[in-house]
Protein backbone atom coordinates (compact mmCIF):
# COMPACT_ATOMS: atom_id res chain seq x y z
CA UNK A 1 0.00 0.00 0.00
CA UNK A 2 1.53 3.13 -0.78
CA UNK A 3 2.11 5.73 1.94
CA UNK A 4 -0.75 8.89 1.66
CA UNK A 5 0.83 12.16 0.52
CA UNK A 6 -1.47 14.82 0.98
CA UNK A 7 0.03 17.39 -1.31
CA UNK A 8 -0.93 14.42 -4.43
CA UNK A 9 -4.24 13.69 -2.72
CA UNK A 10 -5.06 17.57 -3.35
CA UNK A 11 -3.56 17.56 -6.88
CA UNK A 12 -5.84 14.43 -7.59
CA UNK A 13 -8.67 15.33 -6.45
CA UNK A 14 -8.24 19.16 -8.74
CA UNK A 15 -7.60 17.11 -11.69
CA UNK A 16 -9.76 14.25 -11.36
CA UNK A 17 -12.72 16.23 -10.61
CA UNK A 18 -11.64 18.88 -13.74
CA UNK A 19 -11.52 15.46 -15.93
CA UNK A 20 -14.95 14.67 -15.05
CA UNK A 21 -15.84 18.04 -15.91
CA UNK A 22 -15.06 18.22 -19.12
CA UNK A 23 -15.39 14.22 -19.88
CA UNK A 24 -18.92 13.41 -18.47
CA UNK A 25 -21.91 13.78 -19.96
CA UNK A 26 -24.08 14.55 -17.49
CA UNK A 27 -22.10 16.86 -15.57
CA UNK A 28 -22.07 20.51 -16.54
CA UNK A 29 -20.00 23.35 -16.04
CA UNK A 30 -22.22 24.87 -13.57
CA UNK A 31 -22.69 21.82 -11.64
CA UNK A 32 -21.05 22.28 -7.96
CA UNK A 33 -18.08 20.79 -6.59
CA UNK A 34 -20.37 18.44 -4.22
CA UNK A 35 -21.88 16.70 -7.04
CA UNK A 36 -19.08 16.57 -9.42
CA UNK A 37 -17.37 14.71 -6.25
CA UNK A 38 -20.72 12.49 -5.60
CA UNK A 39 -19.87 11.56 -10.19
CA UNK A 40 -15.95 10.99 -8.83
CA UNK A 41 -17.46 8.96 -6.12
CA UNK A 42 -19.25 6.70 -8.28
CA UNK A 43 -16.73 6.48 -11.42
CA UNK A 44 -13.95 5.21 -8.67
CA UNK A 45 -15.73 3.23 -6.65
CA UNK A 46 -18.46 2.24 -8.43
CA UNK A 47 -20.24 3.06 -11.79
CA UNK A 48 -21.63 6.19 -13.66
CA UNK A 49 -23.45 4.02 -16.45
CA UNK A 50 -26.77 5.09 -16.60
CA UNK A 51 -28.47 2.34 -16.23
CA UNK A 52 -27.50 1.36 -12.94
CA UNK A 53 -26.59 4.89 -11.29
CA UNK A 54 -28.85 7.11 -9.95
CA UNK A 55 -28.24 10.61 -8.64
CA UNK A 56 -30.29 12.03 -5.94
CA UNK A 57 -29.28 14.37 -3.96
CA UNK A 58 -30.91 17.09 -3.26
CA UNK A 59 -33.83 19.06 -0.99
CA UNK A 60 -35.78 15.42 0.83
CA UNK A 61 -32.50 12.61 -0.03
CA UNK A 62 -32.26 11.47 3.45
CA UNK A 63 -28.61 11.33 2.78
CA UNK A 64 -28.46 9.58 -0.29
CA UNK A 65 -26.42 11.33 -2.65
CA UNK A 66 -26.89 8.93 -5.54
CA UNK A 67 -26.92 5.29 -5.98
CA UNK A 68 -26.21 1.65 -7.52
CA UNK A 69 -29.07 -1.01 -8.29
CA UNK A 70 -28.36 -4.17 -10.27
CA UNK A 71 -30.32 -7.32 -9.90
CA UNK A 72 -31.17 -8.23 -5.80
CA UNK A 73 -27.62 -5.45 -5.13
CA UNK A 74 -28.76 -2.20 -3.91
CA UNK A 75 -25.59 0.44 -2.89
CA UNK A 76 -26.62 3.59 -1.17
CA UNK A 77 -23.57 6.44 -1.08
CA UNK A 78 -23.33 9.29 1.37
CA UNK A 79 -20.60 11.54 0.15
CA UNK A 80 -18.79 14.52 1.57
CA UNK A 81 -17.17 17.21 -0.55
CA UNK A 82 -14.41 19.97 0.97
CA UNK A 83 -13.56 23.16 -0.53
CA UNK A 84 -9.71 21.92 -0.36
CA UNK A 85 -8.35 25.13 -1.07
CA UNK A 86 -9.96 25.89 2.30
CA UNK A 87 -8.62 23.06 4.08
CA UNK A 88 -5.31 22.31 2.18
CA UNK A 89 -4.11 20.12 4.96
CA UNK A 90 -7.32 18.11 5.10
CA UNK A 91 -10.66 18.05 6.55
CA UNK A 92 -11.88 16.06 9.71
CA UNK A 93 -15.38 15.26 9.75
CA UNK A 94 -17.21 14.69 13.35
CA UNK A 95 -20.23 11.97 13.64
CA UNK A 96 -23.17 13.96 11.30
CA UNK A 97 -21.89 12.03 8.13
CA UNK A 98 -22.24 9.00 9.92
CA UNK A 99 -25.52 9.39 11.32
CA UNK A 100 -27.03 10.99 8.04
CA UNK A 101 -25.82 7.49 6.27
CA UNK A 102 -27.31 5.67 9.12
CA UNK A 103 -30.50 7.49 8.70
CA UNK A 104 -30.68 6.77 5.34
CA UNK A 105 -30.01 3.07 5.96
CA UNK A 106 -33.19 3.05 8.24
CA UNK A 107 -34.95 4.78 5.49
CA UNK A 108 -34.27 1.89 2.89
CA UNK A 109 -34.91 -0.95 5.44
CA UNK A 110 -38.56 0.34 6.13
CA UNK A 111 -38.59 3.21 8.57
CA UNK A 112 -41.42 6.37 7.24
CA UNK A 113 -40.13 9.58 6.30
CA UNK A 114 -40.98 11.99 4.03
CA UNK A 115 -38.29 11.55 0.61
CA UNK A 116 -38.29 12.77 -2.15
CA UNK A 117 -39.28 11.03 -5.73
CA UNK A 118 -36.07 9.19 -6.68
CA UNK A 119 -35.15 8.12 -3.12
CA UNK A 120 -38.96 6.95 -2.53
CA UNK A 121 -38.43 4.99 -5.82
CA UNK A 122 -35.07 3.58 -4.46
CA UNK A 123 -37.06 2.26 -1.12
CA UNK A 124 -39.69 1.12 -3.17
CA UNK A 125 -37.63 -1.11 -5.49
CA UNK A 126 -35.54 -2.65 -2.34
CA UNK A 127 -39.04 -3.33 -0.07
CA UNK A 128 -39.60 -5.36 -3.39
CA UNK A 129 -38.13 -8.10 -2.00
CA UNK A 130 -36.25 -7.18 1.30
CA UNK A 131 -35.27 -10.82 2.39
CA UNK A 132 -33.48 -10.98 -0.35
CA UNK A 133 -32.38 -7.73 -1.61
CA UNK A 134 -28.48 -6.97 -0.23
CA UNK A 135 -28.30 -3.36 1.23
CA UNK A 136 -24.78 -1.53 1.19
CA UNK A 137 -24.07 1.87 2.50
CA UNK A 138 -21.19 3.37 1.84
CA UNK A 139 -19.93 6.96 3.40
CA UNK A 140 -17.28 9.15 0.88
CA UNK A 141 -15.51 11.51 2.48
CA UNK A 142 -13.23 14.16 0.50
CA UNK A 143 -11.42 13.68 4.12
CA UNK A 144 -11.11 11.65 7.41
CA UNK A 145 -13.88 11.11 10.24
CA UNK A 146 -12.23 12.01 13.74
CA UNK A 147 -10.97 9.35 15.80
CA UNK A 148 -15.00 9.52 18.17
CA UNK A 149 -16.87 9.58 14.50
CA UNK A 150 -15.27 6.45 13.41
CA UNK A 151 -14.78 4.40 16.72
CA UNK A 152 -18.56 5.29 16.30
CA UNK A 153 -18.76 4.42 12.81
CA UNK A 154 -17.51 1.11 13.68
CA UNK A 155 -19.98 -0.07 16.44
CA UNK A 156 -22.36 1.05 13.96
CA UNK A 157 -21.11 -1.35 11.35
CA UNK A 158 -20.91 -3.95 13.71
CA UNK A 159 -24.42 -3.99 14.88
CA UNK A 160 -25.85 -3.61 10.94
CA UNK A 161 -24.21 -5.98 9.73
CA UNK A 162 -26.55 -8.18 11.79
CA UNK A 163 -28.84 -7.09 9.74
CA UNK A 164 -27.88 -8.10 6.53
CA UNK A 165 -26.27 -4.30 5.46
CA UNK A 166 -22.53 -3.59 5.02
CA UNK A 167 -21.62 -0.30 5.91
CA UNK A 168 -18.31 1.36 4.24
CA UNK A 169 -16.25 3.89 4.80
CA UNK A 170 -14.38 5.57 1.88
CA UNK A 171 -12.37 8.41 3.44
CA UNK A 172 -9.92 10.57 1.87
CA UNK A 173 -6.69 7.48 2.12
CA UNK A 174 -9.44 4.81 0.39
CA UNK A 175 -9.56 6.95 -2.35
CA UNK A 176 -5.74 8.14 -2.62
CA UNK A 177 -5.16 4.37 -2.29
CA UNK A 178 -7.83 3.31 -5.11
CA UNK A 179 -6.32 5.66 -7.32
CA UNK A 180 -2.77 4.95 -6.72
CA UNK A 181 -3.26 1.29 -6.12
CA UNK A 182 -1.29 0.24 -9.04
CA UNK A 183 2.07 2.55 -9.03
CA UNK A 184 3.95 0.22 -7.86
CA UNK A 185 3.46 -2.72 -10.26
CA UNK A 186 5.37 -3.68 -13.17
CA UNK A 187 6.10 -0.28 -15.38
CA UNK A 188 5.79 -1.22 -19.35
CA UNK A 189 9.42 -1.71 -19.93
CA UNK A 190 9.24 -4.67 -17.68
CA UNK A 191 6.09 -6.89 -18.80
CA UNK A 192 7.08 -9.69 -21.39
CA UNK A 193 4.70 -11.80 -22.82
CA UNK A 194 4.66 -15.17 -24.11
CA UNK A 195 2.09 -15.25 -26.55
CA UNK A 196 0.89 -19.28 -27.72
CA UNK A 197 -0.32 -18.88 -31.51
CA UNK A 198 -3.50 -21.38 -31.99
CA UNK A 199 -2.47 -23.40 -34.81
CA UNK A 200 -1.74 -21.69 -38.15
CA UNK A 201 -3.09 -18.39 -36.95
CA UNK A 202 -0.07 -16.40 -38.01
CA UNK A 203 0.30 -13.24 -40.08
CA UNK A 204 3.84 -11.87 -39.94
CA UNK A 205 5.16 -8.29 -41.39
CA UNK A 206 8.43 -6.36 -40.93
CA UNK A 207 7.11 -4.37 -37.75
CA UNK A 208 3.52 -6.19 -36.83
CA UNK A 209 2.06 -9.20 -36.67
CA UNK A 210 -1.35 -10.56 -36.41
CA UNK A 211 -2.22 -13.90 -34.57
CA UNK A 212 -4.67 -16.13 -33.19
CA UNK A 213 -3.73 -16.49 -29.85
CA UNK A 214 -4.54 -19.08 -26.92
CA UNK A 215 -6.56 -17.00 -24.08
CA UNK A 216 -4.60 -18.64 -21.23
CA UNK A 217 -1.42 -17.04 -22.43
CA UNK A 218 -2.39 -13.62 -21.76
CA UNK A 219 -4.77 -14.41 -18.41
CA UNK A 220 -1.10 -15.63 -17.19
CA UNK A 221 -0.06 -12.23 -17.83
CA UNK A 222 -2.68 -11.04 -15.93
CA UNK A 223 -2.10 -12.59 -12.80
CA UNK A 224 1.42 -11.95 -13.50
CA UNK A 225 1.53 -7.82 -13.86
CA UNK A 226 -2.44 -6.87 -13.20
CA UNK A 227 -3.15 -3.58 -14.19
CA UNK A 228 0.39 -2.99 -14.98
CA UNK A 229 -0.64 -5.00 -18.23
CA UNK A 230 -3.13 -1.63 -19.25
CA UNK A 231 -0.81 1.34 -17.70
CA UNK A 232 -1.32 2.64 -21.70
CA UNK A 233 -4.74 1.34 -22.31
CA UNK A 234 -7.53 4.45 -23.57
CA UNK A 235 -9.48 3.86 -21.03
CA UNK A 236 -9.16 1.25 -17.23
CA UNK A 237 -12.10 -1.59 -16.46
CA UNK A 238 -15.76 -0.75 -16.70
CA UNK A 239 -17.03 -2.33 -12.95
CA UNK A 240 -20.77 -2.75 -14.69
CA UNK A 241 -21.53 -2.29 -18.31
CA UNK A 242 -23.91 -4.32 -20.73
CA UNK A 243 -21.30 -4.74 -23.44
CA UNK A 244 -19.19 -6.86 -20.73
CA UNK A 245 -21.82 -9.17 -19.46
CA UNK A 246 -22.61 -9.80 -22.79
CA UNK A 247 -19.12 -11.06 -22.99
CA UNK A 248 -19.82 -13.03 -19.79
CA UNK A 249 -22.86 -14.48 -21.35
CA UNK A 250 -20.92 -15.57 -24.53
CA UNK A 251 -17.90 -17.34 -22.91
CA UNK A 252 -19.88 -19.20 -20.44
CA UNK A 253 -21.35 -21.92 -22.87
CA UNK A 254 -19.70 -23.86 -25.49
CA UNK A 255 -20.97 -22.44 -28.08
CA UNK A 256 -20.21 -19.25 -27.45
CA UNK A 257 -16.36 -19.95 -27.00
CA UNK A 258 -16.45 -21.86 -30.44
CA UNK A 259 -17.93 -18.45 -31.88
CA UNK A 260 -16.35 -16.13 -29.63
CA UNK A 261 -13.17 -15.38 -32.11
CA UNK A 262 -16.08 -14.05 -34.60
CA UNK A 263 -17.95 -11.96 -32.59
CA UNK A 264 -14.92 -9.98 -30.54
CA UNK A 265 -12.64 -7.49 -32.33
CA UNK A 266 -9.85 -8.98 -30.80
CA UNK A 267 -6.83 -7.14 -28.85
CA UNK A 268 -4.02 -4.82 -29.92
CA UNK A 269 -0.84 -4.66 -28.26
CA UNK A 270 1.98 -2.49 -28.93
CA UNK A 271 5.84 -3.72 -27.58
CA UNK A 272 9.16 -1.96 -28.24
CA UNK A 273 10.41 -5.53 -29.97
CA UNK A 274 9.19 -8.81 -30.61
CA UNK A 275 10.37 -12.36 -31.57
CA UNK A 276 9.19 -15.44 -32.67
CA UNK A 277 10.04 -19.07 -31.90
CA UNK A 278 11.44 -21.59 -34.53
CA UNK A 279 8.20 -23.28 -35.29
CA UNK A 280 6.09 -20.12 -34.93
CA UNK A 281 3.96 -21.19 -32.01
CA UNK A 282 5.32 -18.82 -29.66
CA UNK A 283 5.37 -14.67 -29.65
CA UNK A 284 7.56 -13.08 -27.04
CA UNK A 285 6.61 -9.35 -26.40
CA UNK A 286 8.75 -7.17 -24.56
CA UNK A 287 7.47 -4.00 -23.37
CA UNK A 288 3.88 -4.76 -23.87
CA UNK A 289 1.04 -3.00 -23.43
CA UNK A 290 -2.39 -3.97 -24.37
CA UNK A 291 -3.82 -0.69 -25.47
CA UNK A 292 -7.17 -1.67 -26.50
CA UNK A 293 -8.87 -4.99 -25.13
CA UNK A 294 -8.88 -3.81 -21.25
CA UNK A 295 -12.77 -4.85 -21.18
CA UNK A 296 -12.39 -7.86 -23.12
CA UNK A 297 -9.29 -9.76 -20.86
CA UNK A 298 -10.48 -8.04 -17.63
CA UNK A 299 -14.29 -9.66 -18.18
CA UNK A 300 -12.24 -13.37 -19.07
CA UNK A 301 -10.39 -13.27 -16.27
CA UNK A 302 -13.41 -12.44 -13.73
Amino acid sequence: MIAFNRQDFNADVSSKMDELRSSCTQLSDSDSDAKVFCYLAADLLDTTDESVFHYTDGPNDLGIDFYTHTGNAFQIYQCKSANLSNHPNGKVFGSDPVNELIEAVDFVLGEERLASHSVQKLKNLFQLNPQNNRLTATLVLEGALSDSALEHFNNLKSEYRNRNVELRLADEKTLFNTWHSFDDLAKPRDVELKLRVDGEGLLKMQSWFCAVIRIDTLLSAIEKYGNGLFDLNVRSNLRKSRVNAAIRNTISTQKGQKQFIHLNNGLVIICTSFSYSSDNSQITLKGAQVINGCQTLSTIWD
